[in-house]
C-alpha cells in the first residue's frame, strides 16, 4: 500500500479481478493465486483462453499457479528486487520502453537535484546520498526548481539530470548474469521472461502484475512493489485495462479494513493519524493560517512545471481539509472542528504490529482485544508473541471458535496458574450470520444480507461493539474531567439519527451527510471544511448515492457508465457493488488514453478501451474518468493523486529505505556480501526495523544453511481459526509438514513422510517431511544452496492441532511499513 501510494498516489490494486481477462501477459510473483484465489484465478484463465495470454509464474517453489503457467522460473527468497531489476534495466537496455508514455504520464523527464547520487555511484557504496550513518537525511532525493512549487523539467530523456538516467544508471549492474548469479534463476530462463513480459511496451498489449504476501512479507516489501511499479510505468501498463499492480488481498475484507483506518498510522480514507509534534499541535486550515498545523503540512501543494498553462497537477489532495473536517463532524458533530480535533488521539510513537507486542511485553499496554484475530499463530517468532500475552492484565477474544490467542493460557509447557491474565471469550458471528459491506481486492464494496442467525449467545461483532459503547457512555456521563470529554461528546449512539437499523446507520455515516438536515450527500465532491457536512470515510462517499444503497446492485450486464453496455466489454459491470472512488473500476484511467497531439484522448488500446475524448466531451459506455470528467485530457496530468500529476519512476522522499528499490539480503542470509555493491556495501537493509531481544541466525551461518519461507494452502484460511474447526477440511489436510527437495532430503537421509525436527534461531518444531519435485536447490556462482518451504496455519488448539511454522520466523519489520517478515529466513533441518 506504501509503495503503490509513493508510486501512483493510491494504496490500492490499480485494476480489478475481472479485468485480468484483458491482459496479454500476466505476471504471478510474490503470489500463488490458483491456490489462494482459486475462484478468483477464473480470469486468468480466461485471458489464457481468449486472449491468448502469455502466464509467467515466479516462485521458489512450483505451486498450482506454476502448474498453469507458461513459463515457470525458480527465485530464491528475498531476492525479488534483483529479477525486477534485471527486467527493469532489459526494458531500458533493448528499447522496450513506451517512451510517449513515460514522457506524458511519469516523472522521467524531471531534473533530479545535482547532489542526488544512486547506490550505482562511482564506489559501488550501495547506498544513495543522504546516509547519515544510520539513517537517511532524504533532502537529495528530489527535483531541481525554478522557484518554490515549479519543478524543472529535461528537454528530453538524454539529460543526464533527469529522473531516467538516474533510473538508468541505478539498475546498469541489475544484468541477467546478476539475476542467474543471486536469484538462481536460469539466465536463458530469465531473458525468455523478458523478451515475453517487457514486449507489452506497445500501446496496443498490457501486462498485469499479480502479487501477495510473498512480496509484501519482507524486510524490504514496499521496495519490491516500488520496483514493480517502475518496470509497468515504463512499459505504459498503468490504468489501461488488462494493466496494472494488483494486490491480491488474502481475506475478503482486508481492502476494507485499510480503507476504513485499521493501519495505526492512518485514520479512514487514507488521512495520516495526526502525531504528537508541534506542527500537528493544531488543526489548522483557516486561510489566513501561516503557522505549522496539521492541514497544513498534510495538504499538499501542487508542482507545476508551466504554471498556468495545461496540463497542470490536479493535485487532488488539495481536498484534504474537506474530508478531515468532515471525519471530525462525523465524530463530534456537536463541538467545533477545532476541539473535536483535539479530542483526537495523537500518535507518540511507533504503534505497528509489532511494536504492540513489544509493548506488551515490556508492560507498556496492559489489556488487549483481539477480534476474528489469531496472532498466537500468526504472528512472527510465535512464542514471543504468546509471551506477550501472558504479561497483559486482561484480554477479550471475540471469534467462532476457542483459538490459539483464546486458549494461550493453556499451550504446552505452561503451569495451570502460571499465568495471571484474565480472559474473556466472546462468541462472534461468521460473516454469513451479519449482513453489512465487504470491499474485495480490486476495491469493490458489495452489500450482503444475514442468511441466518447467530447460534446461542453469539453476536454480531458490530452489536457488541454498539453495546460496549452505550455502558462506556454511561460510565463516563457524571464525570466532570476535562480528559473524559472526547468520550461524554462522541456521536453515540448510531441508532438515534441515520436511521433505526444500526448497520444501515453506520454505512450511511460513512457516507456522509448534512449536519443541519441529516440528509445523505450525494458523494464526497459535496463535502466541505466549513463544518457542514459528516463523513466517516470520504472514498466511500457515493455508497449511498441518491439515498439508495449502491453496494447492493446486482446487475449482471458488463454496463459502462450512463447505464450502457460497454463496447468493448471489458467487464466494467458498474451496476455490480460499488467500487470507490465514485464507482471507477480502473484507477489512473486518464493514462489509458493519448494525452496531447492530433490523436489527444484517443485510447492506447481501442479493442479494450477504459475511457474515450471525442474531441469534446469522454463518451458514455466506459469507465468513470479518474477526476476531471468534464476536462480534456491535455488539461490535467493523468496521475491526480501525486502533486506533479505523474507516475513517480523515482521517489520524492517517500520512503525510508531509498528513492530506488536497491536490493538489500534478508537480515538472514547465506550470502556473507552483497553482489550487487561487490561487497562494499550494506548486505542488509540499514533501513530495517529489528526489535532488541529478537535471536537471528548470522549472514552464512552453518548452523542454519538451508533458506525457509512460508506459505498458505487452500485447505486452511490463515491462522485456521475456522478451518481447523471443520473435520472435512482437517480430513483433507490435518497435519502440517515441511516440502523438501529430493536433493535435499537425499543430503540429509530423509524419506518422504519421516518425522524431520525444523530449527532456526528461534526455535524448533517437529512436522512431517513432503519430499517433492517442487522445490530444486538453487546454484548460485557455483554453490548450491537449498530452500525449503512450510504451511503456516497450525497451532495447538483445535480439531487437528499441530507445530506452528512461525515458531520459526523473525520478529523483523519492513522498514516503511514494519510488515513481519515471513517469506526468508534460515533454518536446519534433522530427521527425528
Amino acid at each position: 500500500m506504501t509503495a503503490l501510494g509513493e508510486s501512483f498516489g493510491r494504496g490500492a490494486m490499480t485494476n480489478h479481478w475481472v479485468d485480468i481477462k484483458n491482459s496479454d501477459v500476466i505476471l504471478i510473483m510474490g503470489s500463488n493465486a490458483a491456490e489462494n484465489h482459486p475462484v478468483a484465478f477464473k480470469w486468468v484463465m480466461e485471458a489464457k483462453s481468449k486472449r491468448n495470454a502469455a502466464i509467467i509464474s515466479v516462485d521458489p517453489r512450483f505451486t498450482r499457479s506454476s502448474s498453469k503457467a507458461d513459463i515457470y522460473a525458480p527465485i530464491r527468497s528475498g531476492t525479488d528486487i534483483v529479477f525486477l531489476g534485471g527486467m527493469i534495466n532489459y526494458a531500458i537496455t533493448h528499447g522496450k520502453i513506451n517512451e510517449r508514455y513515460i514522457k506524458d504520464c511519469t516523472n522521467a523527464l524531471y531534473l533530479v537535484r545535482t547532489d542526488f547520487e544512486t547506490a550505482r555511484a562511482s564506489d559501488h557504496s550501495g547506498l544513495f546520498s543522504g546516509w547519515d550513518g544510520t539513517k537517511y537525511q532524504a533532502t537529495s532525493w528530489d527535483y531541481q526548481y525554478a522557484s518554490s512549487q515549479v519543478p524543472i523539467k529535461a528537454a528530453d530523456l538524454n539529460d543526464p539530470n533527469c529522473v531516467f538516467q538516474k533510473l538508468r544508471e541505478q539498475y546498469s549492474t541489475y544484468t541477467p548474469e546478476m539475476v542467474e548469479g543471486v536469484c538462481g534463476t536460469p539466465r536463458a530462463l530469465f531473458q525468455q521472461i523478458c523478451e515475453v513480459y517487457c514486449n507489452t511496451y506497445q500501446d496496443h498489449l498490457s501486462a498485469t502484475q499479480l502479487y501477495a504476501m510473498g512480496w509484501t512479507q519482507h524486510t524490504k516489501g514496499s521496495q519490491i512493489i516500488r520496483a514493480a511499479s517502475i518496470l509497468q510505468l515504463l512499459l505504459g501498463n498503468v490504468g489501461v485495462a488488462g494493466g496494472g499492480i494488483n494486490a491480491l488481498r488474502g481475506w475478503h475484507n482486508v481492502q476494507g479494513s485499510t480503507d476504513h483506518g485499521v493501519l495505526f498510522n492512518l485514520l479512514t480514507g487514507y488521512n495520516v493519524c495526526p502525531q504528537n509534534i508541534p506542527k500537528h499541535g493544531d488543526l489548522g486550515g483557516g486561510p489566513l493560517d501561516a503557522n505549522d498545523t496539521y492541514l497544513k503540512d498534510q495538504t499538499p501543494l501542487a508542482l507545476d512545471p508551466d504554471p498556468g498553462y495545461p496540463p497542470v497537477s490536479g493535485n487532488w489532495w488539495a481536498n484534504r481539509p474537506k474530508y478531515v473536517v468532515s471525519l471530525l463532524k462525523a465524530w463530534w458533530p456537536s463541538v467545533p472542528k477545532d476541539m473535536s480535533y483535539d479530542y483526537l488521539p495523537k500518535r507518540h510513537k511507533d504503534m505497528s504490529y509489532l511494536s504492540l507486542f513489544e509493548d506488551m511485553l515490556s508492560g507498556i499496554i496492559k489489556g488487549l482485544f483481539v477480534w476474528g484475530s489469531n496472532p498466537a499463530v500468526t504472528g512472527p517468532n510465535a512464542e514471543r508473541e504468546r509471551a506477550a500475552l501472558d504479561k497483559l492484565d486482561w484480554m477479550v477474544v471475540c471469534d467462532l471458535f476457542e483459538t490459539e490467542t483464546a486458549a494461550f493460557w493453556k499451550r504446552p509447557g505452561v503451569e495451570p496458574g502460571q499465568i495471571g491474565t484474565e480472559v474473556f471469550l466472546l462468541p462472534g458471528a461468521a460473516f454469513y450470520e451479519k449482513k453489512g459491506s465487504v470491499t474485495n481486492s480490486g476495491r469493490l464494496a458489495q452489500w450482503k444480507e444475514q442468511a441466518c442467525s447467530p447460534p446461542g449467545d453469539a453476536r454480531d461483532e458490530l452489536g457488541i461493539l454498539a453495546d460496549l459503547g452505550d455502558e462506556i457512555m454511561r460510565l463516563y456521563s457524571g464525570s466532570g474531567s476535562d480528559k473524559d470529554k472526547p468520550i461524554q461528546y462522541l456521536n453515540w449512539p448510531y441508532d438515534s439519527r441515520l436511521g433505526p437499523d444500526l448497520t444501515d446507520g453506520v454505512a450511511k455515516e460513512i457516507h456522509g451527510y448534512l449536519l443541519s438536515t441529516g440528509a445523505l450527500v450525494s458523494n464526497f465532491t459535496a463535502l466541505k471544511d466549513d463544518e457542514t457536512t459528516a463523513c466517516g470515510n470520504w472514498l466511500y462517499s457515493g455508497t449511498w448515492t441518491g439515498g439508495v444503497n449502491q453496494m447492493a446492485n446486482r446487475d449482471p450486464r458488463d454496463l459502462g457508465t450512463a447505464g450502457m453496455i460497454h463496447p468493448a466489454a471489458i467487464g466494467i459491470y458498474s451496476k455490480w457493488g460499488y467500487a470507490w472512488p465514485l464507482n471507477r473500476r480502473i484507477i489512473y484511467n486518464r493514462a489509458s488514453v493519448y494525452q496531447t497531439g492530433s490523436d489527444e484522448g484517443a485510447p492506447l488500446a481501442p479493442d479494450k478501451w477504459v475511457i474515450k475524448w471525442d474531441g469534446n466531451k469522454y463518451i458514455d459506455g466506459g469507465d468513470v474518468v479518474d477526476g476531471y470528467a468534464t476536462a480534456r485530457p491535455s488539461a490535467y496530468y493523468p496521475f491526480i493523486m501525486r502533486t506533479e500529476g505523474m507516475g513517480r519512476l523515482m521517489g520524492i522522499k517517500g520512503l525510508a529505505d531509498g528513492p530506488f528499490p536497491e536490493h538489500y539480503e534478508p537480515k538472514e542470509t547465506p550470502l556473507t556480501a552483497n553482489p550487487l555493491s561487490a561487497g562494499k556495501g550494506p548486505l542488509v537493509n540499514p533501513c530495517v526495523y529489528v526489535y532488541p531481544g529478537t535471536v537471528f541466525a548470522r549472514p552464512g551461518d552453518s548452523n542454519y544453511p538451508v533458506v525457509a519461507t512460508t506459505f498458505r494452502l487452500t485447505e486452511h484460511m490463515h491462522g485456521g481459526g475456522v478451518t481447523r474447526n471443520l473435520p472435512g477440511l482437517c480430513q483433507l489436510m490435518p497435519e502440517p509438514f515441511v516440502e523438501i527437495s529430493e536433493e535435499l532430503a537425499r543430503l540429509k537421509g530423509i524419506l518422504n513422510g519421516d518425522k524431520v525436527t525444523v530449527s532456526s534461531a528461534r526455535g524448533a518444531i517437529t512436522v512431517k517431511a513432503c519430499v517433492t519435485k517442487r522445490l530444486k536447490p538453487f546454484t548460485m556462482n557455483g554453490r548450491q544452496i537449498h530452500q525449503v518451504g512450510l504451511p503456516w496455519h497450525w497451532g495447538f488448539a483445535t480439531l487437528c492441532p499441530g507445530a506452528s511454522a512461525n515458531v520459526l520466523t523473525p520478529h523483523i519489520g519492513d522498514a516503511n511499513t514494519r510488515i513481519p517478515e515471513y517469506k526468508a529466513f534460515l533454518v536446519e533441518i534433522k530427521k527425528g
